[in-house]
Parts: structure tokens; sequence; C-alpha cells
């Protein structure tokens, strides 16, 4: 019961309060861009007060995942996640399989900090995420606009952990983060 309970609590905080912070700070920054001079300071430091409320909730449920992971799988938990950020986002999933739960828990939080890394920096084109799995190794593509590598430590750390790489490329005005982790046969 307690499980369950704990359970609750980390998808509570992952798919609902982590959500409406990152839709906060969109939603000042945009107005940031309209506030009269003398509103700027206010509007700015209120974003501040979001991300640093974001940093702390994201240090707070570092591995934490949604039970829909565990419960209908890698694909349905990345959909819920696509739906409930405010991100346009194309998202592609091409698994053969279910993967172990920390393979699938890394890709999860690589997709979410790849969303929330984009939401902040307002990005305005689609994008677009592709996962597949193939000869033993599941490759998750990242296109847009922007070059979020830099934002995603965590989530190369996690990466790494699985003997996983992580690469930038720009291919037709895009930049493109490719990562691939081993998952077995």
């Amino acid at each position: 019961a307690s499980d369950l309970e704990r359970k609750r609590i980390e998808r509570d905080l992952h798919d609902g309060a982590q959500q409406r912070l990152v839709s906060a700070s969109i939603h000042l920054r945009l107005a940031l861009g309209h506030a009269d001079p003398a509103a700027e300071d206010s509007v700015s430091q209120a974003d501040k007060c979001v991300q640093a409320a974001l940093d702390q909730l994201r240090s707070l449920t570092h591995g934490v995942y949604p039970s829909a992971l565990t419960d209908e799988g890698l694909a349905a938990a990345l959909e819920d996640l696509v739906a409930s950020i405010n991100v346009p986002t194309s998202l592609d999933i091409q698994l053969r399989r279910e993967h172990e739960i920390n393979t699938s828990l890394t890709v999860y939080a690589l997709v979410a900090d790849y969303l929330t890394a984009a939401a902040r920096s307002s990005v305005r084109d689609t994008v677009t995420v592709r996962i597949d799995d193939r000869e033993g190794r599941l490759t998750v593509t990242f296109g847009s606009g922007l070059d979020l590598t830099g934002q995603l430590t965590d989530s190369a750390d996690r990466v790494g952990a699985h003997g996983g790489t992580m690469a930038t490329r720009y291919q037709r005005g895009q930049v493109v983060l490719t990562t691939v982790i081993a998952c077995g046969s």
C-alpha cells in the first residue's frame, strides 16, 4: 500500500506540478515580451522564482516515473507526457517490445528533460521525437530548431550510466540529438 501511495505522489508531482510550473514559466516569458518597463523586473523575478521551484521539484522527483510507465509501457507514458506539456511535438515510437524498467525510465526522463528545455527556450518549431529499437539498441532522436544539449546534463548522466551515447549534428537547418542505449536482444 505504501509503495502504491509513493507512486501516486510521484506521479502527481511529475505529471501535475512540474508541467504546471513549465506552463507558468512560458506564460511569464510571453508576458515579459509585452510588459511595460515598470513591470519587467517584477515579471522577470516571478519567472526566476518559477524556475527555482521547477529546479527544486526536479531535484525532489529525480528518478521518479509515472505509473503509466509500469502499467502501460513506455509508449503510453510518452504519449501522456507529450499531451501534458505545452510544446508542439511530433512523437514517432517504433518499439518492437517493452524494455527493462530502468531503460524505459532513462528514455522517459530524457524525453521529459528535452521537452522541458524546449518549453523553457520557447521553441517555435514542432519538436520531433523518434524512438526506435533495432539490433539490440534503443535510439531516441530529437529534432528542433534549438541546440538543447547543454540543458540535458542529468539525462546525459543517466544515458552514460547505461553505457549509452548522445551526439548532436546539424541536418537541413535542424539540430538533431541522437541518443543510443544498448538494450540487449
